[in-house]
């Protein structure tokens, strides 16, 4: 059967002497005095009511959180486990995050504290300065574990307060250690015509719309409908991971596209990597989807440098995005919804909504600003070599 690494203990089946057999649920408990030990209890079911393992964890779960609701009262990893159980998040990179913050910071130091222990800020507080990792790794582990209290108060686990984990200060975390890279017009091209042209698609996409390269490795031609130049954004990929969703709610949206971008578009349609599943950008060998932090060290950063630019990566480009709009005089509810942040304070903390006519206009002056003269001439020029073939020959006689 297989079972997740939050189920607690194991369940196992015991032959009785008379009657059906039995299933006994055993685990470790911290005991009041601070000491792990382990117990064995009969669990109501035997064989007959359910017959298999999987039948015995299912039937048995109420019972089970109850007996962990009670040894949280000593145990704060009881707590964990029952987080880990229920309340994870689904997205693959914030649940590998949580996991990995649980396993090498919370659980080696508080997993076997007694609750009330943990719920005092100042020995939190004082754990937290000895730690030997920078201000940011720190908010993170403080981020945690107030969302734990967040859920030991909603199972009634504590008393509805103010949650402890706010009284804690962490100095330094305001400050932003790492300079964010603001590409100019003119760095952007110098950029592009370092690039090879199939990451220089993935690049122009990213500086015409904003996305993510968690989005952008994700995208299928299904995704689009060029004739009238919509973009839905259904998923993301992060690692070797498909997640069917964004980010956040506001990350899936239909995106306006500019008429310049899906002549773009157009002509990669006709290049690319063919695939089953439709994939925008597929390594040739494996027909999956190219890797973006490879692409990251192995060409924009190498091609940053070649211009004078130390440190670009992916997110430059978003963060470059946001600032063309802000500079064009779009308005703040237009650069929240063009941005798909949930909270417009991510954006610039001021509220607004958007006009689909408005996303147009704003997009399309951002594209006119990126897109290099040499894609510009190109287009243009297949632009008249279209109309010359659609134009008819004059077949009134002049009089």
């Amino acid at each position: 059967m297989k079972r997740t690494q939050q189920d607690v203990g194991t369940i196992i089946r015991k032959k009785k002497a008379r009657g059906p057999d039995i299933w006994v649920w055993r685990f470790y408990e911290v005991d009041e005095m601070g000491i792990t030990r382990k117990r064995s209890v009969m669990l109501a079911g035997d064989v007959e009511e359910w017959p298999t393992e999987a039948h015995a964890w299912q039937g048995s779960r109420d019972f089970r959180y109850q007996r962990m609701e009670q040894s949280c009262g000593q145990s704060f990893g009881a707590l964990v486990k029952r987080y880990m159980h229920e309340a994870m998040p689904e997205r693959y990179s914030t649940k590998k995050s949580y996991a990995s913050i649980l396993k090498r910071h919370i659980l080696p130091q508080w997993g076997n504290a007694p609750l009330a222990e943990v719920k005092k800020p100042f020995k939190v507080e004082q754990w937290l300065k000895e730690l030997k990792h920078s201000p940011k790794t720190k908010s993170n582990i403080k981020g945690l574990l107030h969302r734990i209290f967040e859920y030991a108060m909603k199972w009634e686990i504590l008393e509805t307060q103010r949650n402890p984990m706010q009284l804690v200060e962490i100095k330094g975390v305001t400050k932003r250690i790492r300079k964010k890279i603001v590409l100019t017009v003119e760095q952007y091209h110098a950029l592009l015509a370092e690039l090879p042209y199939h990451i220089q698609v993935m690049v122009m996409i990213a500086m015409c719309l904003g996305l993510r390269i968690s989005e952008i490795r994700a995208l299928q031609w299904q995704d689009f409908d060029l004739k009238r130049r919509i973009l839905t954004l259904a998923r993301s990929i992060v690692g070797k991971y498909v997640w069917n969703g964004g980010k956040t709610g506001a990350s899936e949206d239909e995106v306006a596209l500019d008429s310049k971008l899906v002549s773009v578009l157009e002509d990669w349609q006709k290049r690319c990597v063919p695939t089953p599943e439709g994939w925008l950008f597929a390594n040739a060998d494996t027909k999956r989807p190219v890797h973006g932090d490879v692409i990251q060290k192995d060409y924009l950063r190498p091609a940053g440098e070649t211009v004078g630019l130390l440190g670009v990566g992916w997110h430059t480009f978003r963060h470059s995005y946001r600032t063309l709009i802000d500079d064009v005089g779009t308005p703040l509810g237009v650069q929240q919804r063009l941005m798909r942040h949930a909270d417009i304070k991510t954006t610039m903390n001021t509220y607004g909504s958007a006009f689909e006519k408005s996303k147009r206009r704003a997009n399309s002056r951002v594209a006119a600003l990126v897109l290099p003269p040499a894609i510009k001439r190109q287009l243009k020029d297949r632009a008249k070599e279209v109309s010359l073939k659609n134009l008819k020959p004059e077949t009134t006689a002049i009089q």
